[in-house]
Protein backbone atom coordinates (compact mmCIF):
# COMPACT_ATOMS: atom_id res chain seq x y z
CA UNK A 1 0.00 0.00 0.00
CA UNK A 2 1.33 3.32 -1.13
CA UNK A 3 2.49 5.79 1.70
CA UNK A 4 1.36 9.55 1.36
CA UNK A 5 3.54 12.15 3.39
CA UNK A 6 2.20 15.41 3.82
CA UNK A 7 3.95 18.69 4.30
CA UNK A 8 2.90 22.27 4.52
CA UNK A 9 3.37 25.20 2.91
CA UNK A 10 5.78 26.48 5.63
CA UNK A 11 7.83 23.61 6.43
CA UNK A 12 11.11 24.21 6.73
CA UNK A 13 12.60 21.31 4.20
CA UNK A 14 11.06 23.49 1.90
CA UNK A 15 13.66 26.29 -0.24
CA UNK A 16 12.33 29.15 -1.22
CA UNK A 17 14.16 31.31 -4.01
CA UNK A 18 13.65 34.92 -4.81
CA UNK A 19 12.22 37.96 -3.10
CA UNK A 20 8.18 38.10 -3.74
CA UNK A 21 7.27 35.34 -1.32
CA UNK A 22 4.81 35.83 1.39
CA UNK A 23 2.92 33.68 4.30
CA UNK A 24 -0.85 33.73 4.07
CA UNK A 25 -1.49 35.39 7.02
CA UNK A 26 -3.78 34.01 9.90
CA UNK A 27 -5.86 37.35 10.13
CA UNK A 28 -6.70 37.70 6.24
CA UNK A 29 -10.26 36.19 6.29
CA UNK A 30 -10.42 36.34 2.87
CA UNK A 31 -7.68 33.65 2.67
CA UNK A 32 -6.63 31.87 5.26
CA UNK A 33 -10.20 30.21 6.33
CA UNK A 34 -9.36 27.99 2.97
CA UNK A 35 -5.49 27.09 3.00
CA UNK A 36 -4.70 24.42 5.12
CA UNK A 37 -4.00 24.73 8.68
CA UNK A 38 -4.46 28.79 7.97
CA UNK A 39 -1.10 28.66 6.15
CA UNK A 40 0.42 28.76 2.24
CA UNK A 41 2.60 30.83 0.38
CA UNK A 42 2.26 32.89 -2.40
CA UNK A 43 4.08 34.88 -4.74
CA UNK A 44 3.62 36.82 -7.82
CA UNK A 45 7.15 37.67 -8.74
CA UNK A 46 8.67 35.86 -12.16
CA UNK A 47 11.40 33.49 -11.32
CA UNK A 48 10.56 33.03 -7.56
CA UNK A 49 10.80 29.62 -7.10
CA UNK A 50 10.22 26.14 -4.79
CA UNK A 51 12.20 23.47 -4.37
CA UNK A 52 12.09 20.41 -2.65
CA UNK A 53 14.24 17.35 -2.49
CA UNK A 54 12.14 14.17 -2.02
CA UNK A 55 12.79 10.06 -2.26
CA UNK A 56 9.67 8.53 -3.18
CA UNK A 57 7.55 7.67 -6.39
CA UNK A 58 5.60 10.82 -7.02
CA UNK A 59 4.85 14.12 -5.97
CA UNK A 60 1.70 16.47 -5.62
CA UNK A 61 1.03 20.11 -5.56
CA UNK A 62 -1.72 22.08 -3.96
CA UNK A 63 -3.11 25.27 -3.64
CA UNK A 64 -5.27 28.13 -5.09
CA UNK A 65 -6.58 28.90 -8.54
CA UNK A 66 -7.44 31.92 -8.72
CA UNK A 67 -8.35 34.85 -11.67
CA UNK A 68 -4.90 36.47 -10.92
CA UNK A 69 -2.85 33.48 -11.15
CA UNK A 70 -1.24 32.31 -13.98
CA UNK A 71 1.58 30.33 -15.46
CA UNK A 72 4.45 28.24 -13.58
CA UNK A 73 7.36 26.07 -14.77
CA UNK A 74 7.70 22.59 -13.42
CA UNK A 75 11.40 21.18 -13.49
CA UNK A 76 10.88 17.73 -11.99
CA UNK A 77 14.71 15.80 -12.03
CA UNK A 78 15.57 18.27 -15.14
CA UNK A 79 12.80 18.20 -17.29
CA UNK A 80 10.66 21.33 -17.28
CA UNK A 81 6.62 21.16 -18.27
CA UNK A 82 4.59 24.61 -17.83
CA UNK A 83 1.22 25.32 -16.38
CA UNK A 84 -1.08 27.46 -15.22
CA UNK A 85 -3.04 28.05 -12.24
CA UNK A 86 -5.74 30.68 -13.90
CA UNK A 87 -9.60 29.63 -13.40
CA UNK A 88 -12.27 32.24 -13.70
CA UNK A 89 -13.60 30.73 -10.72
CA UNK A 90 -12.28 30.80 -7.24
CA UNK A 91 -10.64 27.09 -6.72
CA UNK A 92 -8.86 26.17 -2.98
CA UNK A 93 -6.58 23.23 -2.32
CA UNK A 94 -6.64 22.15 -5.40
CA UNK A 95 -4.23 19.94 -7.01
CA UNK A 96 -2.00 22.28 -9.53
CA UNK A 97 0.71 19.36 -10.19
CA UNK A 98 0.76 16.10 -10.45
CA UNK A 99 4.31 14.35 -11.32
CA UNK A 100 4.27 11.16 -13.64
CA UNK A 101 5.01 7.77 -11.89
CA UNK A 102 8.92 8.00 -10.85
CA UNK A 103 10.79 4.99 -10.24
CA UNK A 104 11.27 4.84 -6.43
CA UNK A 105 14.67 7.09 -5.18
CA UNK A 106 15.83 10.51 -4.85
CA UNK A 107 14.17 13.57 -7.07
CA UNK A 108 14.09 17.07 -7.24
CA UNK A 109 11.36 19.48 -7.61
CA UNK A 110 11.72 23.12 -8.47
CA UNK A 111 8.36 24.98 -9.10
CA UNK A 112 8.79 28.54 -10.80
CA UNK A 113 6.34 31.28 -11.00
CA UNK A 114 6.63 32.26 -15.48
CA UNK A 115 3.21 34.48 -15.48
CA UNK A 116 2.89 35.42 -19.64
CA UNK A 117 -0.10 37.90 -18.89
CA UNK A 118 0.74 40.86 -16.73
CA UNK A 119 -2.48 40.66 -14.67
CA UNK A 120 -1.82 37.22 -14.20
CA UNK A 121 1.35 36.87 -12.04
CA UNK A 122 0.07 34.95 -8.67
CA UNK A 123 1.73 31.65 -7.50
CA UNK A 124 0.13 30.09 -4.48
CA UNK A 125 1.00 27.21 -2.68
CA UNK A 126 -1.03 25.11 -0.25
CA UNK A 127 0.89 22.05 0.37
CA UNK A 128 2.18 18.93 -1.17
CA UNK A 129 2.35 14.87 -0.73
CA UNK A 130 5.13 13.19 -1.38
CA UNK A 131 4.04 9.06 -2.43
CA UNK A 132 5.89 6.39 -1.78
CA UNK A 133 5.58 2.71 -2.59
CA UNK A 134 5.19 0.14 0.96
CA UNK A 135 7.65 -0.89 2.74
CA UNK A 136 9.32 -4.58 1.42
CA UNK A 137 8.16 -6.08 4.68
CA UNK A 138 5.28 -6.62 7.09
CA UNK A 139 4.25 -4.08 9.08
CA UNK A 140 1.47 -4.03 12.01
CA UNK A 141 0.03 -0.61 11.16
CA UNK A 142 0.41 1.87 8.58
CA UNK A 143 1.62 4.48 11.13
CA UNK A 144 2.20 5.60 14.58
CA UNK A 145 1.93 8.49 16.00
CA UNK A 146 4.32 9.65 19.09
CA UNK A 147 3.60 12.57 21.09
CA UNK A 148 6.59 14.76 22.43
CA UNK A 149 5.34 13.32 25.79
CA UNK A 150 6.09 10.31 25.12
CA UNK A 151 9.41 9.93 27.29
CA UNK A 152 9.81 6.04 26.34
CA UNK A 153 10.51 7.01 22.42
CA UNK A 154 11.52 10.81 23.19
CA UNK A 155 15.06 11.48 25.23
CA UNK A 156 15.34 15.02 26.03
CA UNK A 157 19.07 16.36 26.45
CA UNK A 158 21.03 17.96 28.11
CA UNK A 159 17.89 17.27 30.20
CA UNK A 160 14.04 17.37 30.17
CA UNK A 161 14.49 20.64 32.71
CA UNK A 162 16.15 22.60 29.88
CA UNK A 163 12.93 21.92 27.61
CA UNK A 164 9.63 23.36 28.25
CA UNK A 165 6.30 21.99 27.85
CA UNK A 166 3.59 24.11 26.78
CA UNK A 167 0.67 24.50 25.77
CA UNK A 168 -0.48 24.95 22.16
CA UNK A 169 -4.13 23.89 20.99
CA UNK A 170 -3.49 23.82 17.25
CA UNK A 171 -0.53 20.85 18.42
CA UNK A 172 -1.26 17.03 18.50
CA UNK A 173 -2.46 16.45 22.15
CA UNK A 174 -2.45 20.23 22.85
CA UNK A 175 1.08 20.75 24.16
CA UNK A 176 4.47 20.85 22.38
CA UNK A 177 8.04 20.98 23.52
CA UNK A 178 10.66 23.74 23.32
CA UNK A 179 13.93 24.76 24.06
CA UNK A 180 16.11 27.71 23.46
CA UNK A 181 19.49 26.37 24.71
CA UNK A 182 22.32 26.65 22.44
CA UNK A 183 22.99 22.38 23.48
CA UNK A 184 19.18 21.96 23.50
CA UNK A 185 18.54 18.28 21.73
CA UNK A 186 16.35 15.59 21.59
CA UNK A 187 16.72 11.58 20.23
CA UNK A 188 13.51 9.76 19.00
CA UNK A 189 13.94 6.09 19.26
CA UNK A 190 11.94 4.23 16.61
CA UNK A 191 11.33 0.95 15.03
CA UNK A 192 10.24 1.57 10.96
CA UNK A 193 11.02 2.27 7.90
CA UNK A 194 10.56 6.17 7.64
CA UNK A 195 9.61 8.95 9.85
CA UNK A 196 8.68 12.23 10.03
CA UNK A 197 9.02 15.06 12.66
CA UNK A 198 6.26 17.89 13.32
CA UNK A 199 6.71 21.04 15.07
CA UNK A 200 6.28 24.60 14.76
CA UNK A 201 7.60 27.70 13.30
CA UNK A 202 7.46 31.44 13.86
CA UNK A 203 9.39 34.68 14.00
CA UNK A 204 11.45 33.99 16.97
CA UNK A 205 12.44 30.20 15.49
CA UNK A 206 15.74 28.99 15.26
CA UNK A 207 18.39 26.70 12.84
CA UNK A 208 18.34 23.57 13.41
CA UNK A 209 20.36 20.07 12.96
CA UNK A 210 19.06 16.86 12.05
CA UNK A 211 20.95 13.47 12.13
CA UNK A 212 19.69 9.95 11.66
CA UNK A 213 21.51 6.85 12.65
CA UNK A 214 24.71 9.21 13.11
CA UNK A 215 24.71 10.00 9.08
CA UNK A 216 24.86 13.21 7.82
CA UNK A 217 24.16 16.02 9.51
CA UNK A 218 21.41 18.49 7.54
CA UNK A 219 20.43 22.05 8.68
CA UNK A 220 16.75 23.90 8.08
CA UNK A 221 15.72 26.83 9.79
CA UNK A 222 12.68 27.33 11.75
CA UNK A 223 12.19 31.14 11.19
CA UNK A 224 8.86 31.96 9.47
CA UNK A 225 7.06 35.25 9.04
CA UNK A 226 3.89 33.66 9.92
CA UNK A 227 3.18 31.27 13.60
CA UNK A 228 2.55 27.87 12.11
CA UNK A 229 1.87 24.55 14.25
CA UNK A 230 1.88 20.91 12.93
CA UNK A 231 4.99 21.74 10.29
CA UNK A 232 7.30 18.68 8.79
CA UNK A 233 10.73 19.71 10.42
CA UNK A 234 12.25 16.49 9.13
CA UNK A 235 11.57 13.45 6.72
CA UNK A 236 13.21 10.21 6.16
CA UNK A 237 12.17 7.15 4.00
CA UNK A 238 13.81 3.92 2.80
CA UNK A 239 15.30 3.30 5.91
CA UNK A 240 16.20 -0.50 6.79
CA UNK A 241 13.17 -2.09 7.88
CA UNK A 242 12.49 -5.64 9.28
CA UNK A 243 12.95 -4.39 13.33
CA UNK A 244 15.62 -2.55 12.88
CA UNK A 245 16.31 0.26 15.36
CA UNK A 246 16.78 4.01 14.02
CA UNK A 247 17.56 6.83 16.34
CA UNK A 248 16.83 10.39 14.77
CA UNK A 249 19.03 13.40 16.22
CA UNK A 250 17.66 16.80 16.23
CA UNK A 251 19.97 20.01 17.88
CA UNK A 252 19.06 23.37 18.25
CA UNK A 253 21.26 26.00 16.78
CA UNK A 254 19.84 29.72 18.08
CA UNK A 255 21.17 33.16 16.87
CA UNK A 256 20.77 35.07 20.58
CA UNK A 257 21.97 38.32 18.08
CA UNK A 258 18.43 38.48 16.14
CA UNK A 259 16.09 36.22 18.45
CA UNK A 260 15.62 33.54 16.43
CA UNK A 261 16.18 31.34 19.39
CA UNK A 262 13.35 28.26 19.80
CA UNK A 263 13.40 24.69 18.37
CA UNK A 264 9.96 23.50 18.93
CA UNK A 265 8.70 19.54 18.78
CA UNK A 266 5.35 18.75 18.48
CA UNK A 267 5.13 14.69 17.93
CA UNK A 268 6.67 12.29 15.28
CA UNK A 269 4.83 9.59 13.06
CA UNK A 270 6.52 6.36 12.10
CA UNK A 271 5.74 3.90 9.07
CA UNK A 272 6.41 0.79 8.68
CA UNK A 273 6.53 -0.01 12.62
CA UNK A 274 7.11 -3.40 13.51
CA UNK A 275 7.52 -3.26 17.01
Amino acid sequence: MPVNYFIDAESPILSYSGSGWRPVLSTDIDYAPHYNNGTGMYTNTTGDSLEINFFGTGISLYGSKLSDHGQFNATLDGTTTTASTYSADAKWATRFYNSPNLNRGLHTLVITDAPKLQNRTFLSVDYLTVQDSAPPFPAKQPSLFVDDTDESIFTYLPSRSSWESMPDTLSLGGTLSRTQSQIGAVEIRFVGSSIALYGRVGQSNAQYWCSIDGGVNISYNSFANEMASQQTLYMANNLTGGGAEHVLRVWNDPTVSNGHVWLEIDYAQVWGNTG
